[in-house]
């Protein structure tokens, strides 16, 4: 008789005959409930200070569709959507907080896309981009998105840079910055390699003067340069007085 294994976290290992269907059932829920807790147990320290911090550079939440600097259809807080099938996988509403069915998704996502060829609509400032259709993301779920995704970049961005967590929490700060804001495909160590390579060496100086990102506005490149200069500065400092046992995160968060 053939038989499911279910290795669910902490918990020891299930072996169940197929025939036992409930039995399956049952560890399928307890392996799901068992993720989703693991899940939120390892959701990023500085998840909430990261996020406003990003949220405040993203121009706070747009709730209508807009394009953005590049062209991208986006919504929310910089979430931007690829295509018409992702838009309806989003739970937008009418002005009324009602459903809206997904071929009216699909015909807001087309109307702004098809925008990016009228160059009166190339960089405009998002709040003030007209919505074709009356379709709105609600704040809350603004919200959700933007930590969900914050936190599923954290282990990406964990592989990418070796030694992350030992990162100052300002160093931190950046490159979580950069990642949500270009994509993980863009801030590629191909594409990065000085910045990456100065990261590695801890060099939040010259980190600083590789972290300028094309087609972003300066305010926000000047405060992911500062945040770097002053993990720099307070390094130093701190290395200087061994003695000092000061939480950075403390000062600062």
């Amino acid at each position: 008789m053939k038989n499911m294994i279910f290795d669910i976290p902490g918990q020891a290992r299930r072996v169940i005959p197929l025939s036992d269907k409930q039995a399956i059932i049952n560890a399928q829920i307890a392996h799901r409930e068992a993720m989703d807790q693991q899940k939120a147990q390892g959701s990023w320290k500085y998840l909430d200070q990261v996020f406003d911090f990003i949220k405040e550079h993203e121009g706070g939440i747009v709730p209508a569709p807009y394009l953005d600097t590049t062209g991208n259809v986006t919504v929310g807080i910089g979430h931007r959507v690829p295509n018409a099938q992702a838009m309806t996988k989003l739970p937008l509403v009418n002005p009324l907080g009602h459903d809206v069915s997904d071929e009216v998704k699909r015909q807001a996502f087309d109307a702004v896309y098809g925008l990016r060829e009228k160059q009166e609509y190339h960089n405009k400032i998002a709040k003030k981009f007209p919505s074709p259709y009356k379709v709105r993301l609600p704040d809350s779920e603004a919200v959700r998105i933007a930590k969900e995704y914050i936190n599923n970049e954290w282990p990406l961005v964990q592989h990418k840079f070796n030694g992350f967590d030992t990162y100052h929490p300002k160093a931190q700060m950046a490159v979580m910055d950069i990642q949500y804001n270009i994509g993980n495909k863009n801030f590629s160590q191909e594409k990065w390699l000085k910045f990456y390579d100065a990261m590695a060496r801890r060099d939040y100086e010259s980190a600083a003067v590789e972290s300028h990102r094309k087609d972003v506005g300066q305010n926000r490149n000047e405060e992911v340069r500062k945040l770097l200069l002053e993990a720099a500065e307070e390094t130093r400092a701190q290395t200087k007085s061994p003695s000092n046992d000061v939480d950075l995160l403390g000062e600062w968060f």
